[in-house]
């Protein structure tokens, strides 16, 4: 295993993510929060004060190419290191006292899992409301992939990292490199970003919704927002387990079944696909996620 080549990058990887923390202190300026700028500000600094060296040390990493085994440690120790550091301005803030809080709130955002400690979002300062945000937003694409965009730049190759961090056996490329397929996913992921659904409903583009398994009125940084485009919409469907705060909007609730109850195969925050078979029966008019949106998708066509 070439252990250089896996700490350049994770070095990288950090300072990529600390660059990003501009943009809430940037926020915090905007909405005179500057009691929060210090806690964007020293991790930034901290990053770069040990990542900065680090990368010169290992600059003879350069031109190396990561093992098998160098790519599953280096996804795995990426999204710890990437969390851990994250997790410091909502611990340094006192937004949240613990770190351990502090660090499964930002390891869903980076998951996308949708988890939450918070009990009222809303109640969250606006710049932390938008670092949140920013890590729910990185964690869409993943933060190992934007770190793949900057490999011509390390020397490095990268496609042991993207076979760890992607499903399946196999890696599809849009293009022969690598690197320029991961630039082009990230573009595409940032254009479909501008595309704003919830401003879209306002401006009356759209007009009705299928929501499945995602509860925007309560995950939605700025939940009056949603809700009141939630409420705008001619036709919501939601399929769901449970009643959510967007279910009450629904003109159309489609019972879900829950984990123990599915048959086939799933893909995890972490896009690996692993088996899954049922232990119990759904209960009462509860079916699989995949049976009720390809029989509503069979009967409208």
């Amino acid at each position: 295993m070439r252990v250089r080549a896996v700490v350049r990058v994770l070095a990288v990887l950090l300072l990529i993510v600390s660059v990003f923390l501009v943009l809430p202190t940037g926020v915090a300026v905007i909405y005179h929060e500057y009691s929060l700028i210090w806690s964007f500000l020293v991790p930034m600094a901290l990053v770069w004060i040990v990542c900065v060296p680090t990368l010169l040390v290992t600059r003879r990493a350069s031109g190396m190419t990561i093992t098998n085994k160098g790519g599953y440690l280096l996804v795995s120790s990426g999204w710890i290191l990437a969390a851990a550091f994250s997790a410091l301005p909502f611990y340094l803030s006192g937004a949240m006292p613990h770190y351990t809080d502090a660090f499964f709130e930002t390891m869903s955002g980076y998951t996308t899992t949708g988890a939450s400690i918070l009990t009222n979002i809303q109640a969250l300062p606006k710049a932390m409301l938008f670092w949140r945000s920013l890590t729910h937003w990185l964690g869409g694409m993943g933060i190992v992939v934007l770190t793949v965009a900057v490999f011509p730049l390390l020397g490095i190759g990268g496609l042991q990292l993207v076979k760890a961090e992607a499903p399946g056996p196999t890696v599809d490329k849009i293009t022969p490199k690598i690197t320029s397929t991961a630039k082009i996913l990230w573009l595409i992921y940032v254009l479909m970003t501008v595309v704003e659904i919830v401003h879209a409903i306002h401006d009356d583009v759209i007009k009705g919704m299928y929501i499945m398994g995602e509860n925007p009125a309560m995950s939605d940084p700025d939940a009056h927002h949603a809700r009141g485009a939630l409420a705008k919409l001619e036709h919501l469907v939601v399929q769901d387990l449970f009643l959510t705060e967007t279910a009450t909007y629904a003109d159309v609730v489609l019972p879900a079944s829950a984990w123990p109850e599915k048959d086939g195969t799933v893909t995890n925050s972490e896009r690996r696909i692993s088996r899954q078979r049922p232990f119990r029966p759904a209960p009462g008019a509860a079916r699989p996620d995949w049976w009720m949106f390809s029989e509503v998708g069979r009967r409208v066509l």
